[in-house]
């Protein structure tokens, strides 16, 4: 669900945005499908830059 929520806001809210890459980066410690999405979702970006992405409210 993190995941989803974490794609649904790349545009919105920076808040919104990093706390669900957060939790789903969390859930990828013990989800091996939701670690491999994430690596092909976001394998050119920094954890950094995602976690970032839209602050500039």
């Amino acid at each position: 669900m993190e995941f989803a929520a974490a794609l649904i806001t790349l545009c919105g809210p920076g808040r919104n945005h990093s706390e669900h890459v957060r939790k789903a980066f969390e859930g990828a410690n013990t989800d091996a499908l939701l670690a491999q999405n994430l690596k092909s979702t976001f394998r050119n970006q920094t954890v950094s830059a995602l976690l970032t992405n839209g602050e500039k409210e």
